[in-house]
């Protein structure tokens, strides 16, 4: 079954937004008059751009993405060259299966049958294919986009391509805005692939950058995840070392604490 998309590869686009979004926005009233006259306008005028994004941006904004999937293509008939056309196509896509991957969750979870959890694979993988296929498509029109590589190469690794994702992610790694987020997947994806030490690296690198610091929470799960790891390789000292600078960062973490406390009073192997 395929695993779910990390949380940790957010999007931050100024505008519009990105197809990354976590919330999902207001559902504003929109009369039927309204949908009448851009439905009927855009019948007399097949090549209006702005109509079909402001029809588009209704149904979206209400959920129906049926009908914002109808809209699109037609628009993408006429005006496939418009890149705010082409964006919020894609845009929809995404929405689209993610729609069909959240029905498919509820489905499973009131009929918990085999043919239920096909379905829901199938969902997930399939908003995993669309994902990379939007990502690739946009950063061939804007190779500057670097953040992109992070909802790629999660997908990636979502399909079990872990050396694409490792190959996505390293050519990546130099650019400081998002090379901890980027280590901090490399290593998951080294992990994969059987390459602990790699990882531990990766994962190290994600957690200590100094210019500029990484994010509180990409810092914490990379520590988290070096511990782990490096109490798994036997590498103590390196275990105890990370845990403390969690403690360092969260004091009045007993969990953490104790999780020190345990390693202390391990043994090393000899």
């Amino acid at each position: 079954m395929p695993t779910s998309l990390p949380q940790l590869d957010d999007l931050k686009k100024k505008n519009p937004p990105p197809f990354d979004r976590e919330e999902a926005p207001a559902k504003p009233i929109v009369t039927l008059q309204r949908y009448q006259e851009l439905e009927q306008h855009l019948r007399n005028s097949p090549a209006d751009g702005d109509a079909y994004l402001e029809l588009n941006r209704i149904y979206m904004e209400q959920g129906r993405y049926f009908d914002a999937k109808r809209v699109l293509d037609k628009a993408m008939e006429h005006l496939s060259d418009d890149p705010r056309i082409v964006f919020a196509w894609e845009e929809m896509q995404v929405a689209r299966s993610r729609q069909l991957l959240d029905a498919a969750e509820e489905q499973l979870k009131k009929d918990k049958t085999q043919a239920s959890r096909d379905n829901r694979d199938r969902c997930a993988i399939d908003l995993a294919n669309v994902r990379i296929h939007v990502c690739t498509a946009r950063m061939k029109r804007d190779p500057n986009d670097h953040e992109l590589v992070l909802p790629l190469a999660a997908s990636l690794r979502q399909l079990g391509r872990h050396q694409e994702a490792i190959d996505a992610l390293k050519s990546k790694k130099d650019f400081p805005e998002i090379r901890a987020r980027v280590c901090l997947q490399l290593g998951m994806a080294l992990m994969q692939t059987e390459k602990p030490l790699e990882a531990l690296s990766a994962f190290r690198q994600a957690a200590l950058y100094r210019a500029p610091p990484p994010p509180e929470k990409i810092r914490d799960k990379a520590l988290e995840l070096a511990a782990e790891l490096a109490e798994k390789l036997g590498l103590l000292d390196s275990a105890r070392r990370y845990v403390q600078l969690r403690i360092d960062a969260n004091p009045n973490d007993t969990t953490l604490k104790q999780t020190l406390a345990r390693l202390s009073r391990k043994p090393a192997i000899s």
